[in-house]
């Protein structure tokens, strides 16, 4: 695979990630340590309270009263399903309490990470459509639009999963 390939499948893999991570920013938001007992909070921001507040959708706790292991907390509303509280070990939890630091830090950089990636594209795009004003073509504009689009788009259908 020459650089050109891998450099091509890096960019569109990182578009394809950002525009994720972006709709992802834009559904939930993740709170690490909100409370003592709890260790990760997300919220759907889908789901308004009569509070006018984002719904916690899940949560994963440390052992508390009523439930005296780590576990996961589902709220009923937004899943359908009845809160189980279900046991996971306190090496999941731990792991979930890394994740969930480093999707709260992608959650508050997405909207500025986007920004760039969009910007790049255009500056892509527009270097494309210079060369085919040069040459009297419309084929190197036609394939990055093409990239770009699908990029984005396939990014977003992955958040939607």
């Amino acid at each position: 695979m020459g650089e050109d390939t891998r450099s091509a499948r890096i960019r569109t893999a990182t578009s394809g990630f950002l525009a994720s991570a972006m709709r992802n920013a834009a559904h939930y938001k993740v709170v690490c340590k909100s409370t003592t007992t709890t260790v990760v909070n997300v919220f759907d921001k889908t789901v308004i309270s009569a509070k006018g507040q984002a719904t916690s959708w899940v949560r994963f706790d440390n052992p508390h009263p009523g439930a005296n292991y780590p576990h996961i907390n589902v709220n009923y509303k937004i899943s359908g399903v009845r809160d189980p509280h279900t046991k996971i070990s306190k090496l999941h939890l731990k792991a979930i309490g890394v994740t969930g630091k480093a999707l709260q830090k992608l959650n508050e950089a997405a909207p500025l990470l986007t920004a760039a990636a969009v910007t790049a594209d255009a500056y892509r795009i527009s270097k494309a459509a210079t060369e085919d004003f040069s040459n009297g073509t419309t084929r190197n504009t036609v394939s990055e639009v093409a990239t770009v689009a699908g990029t984005w788009a396939g990014g977003y259908a992955a958040a939607s999963w």
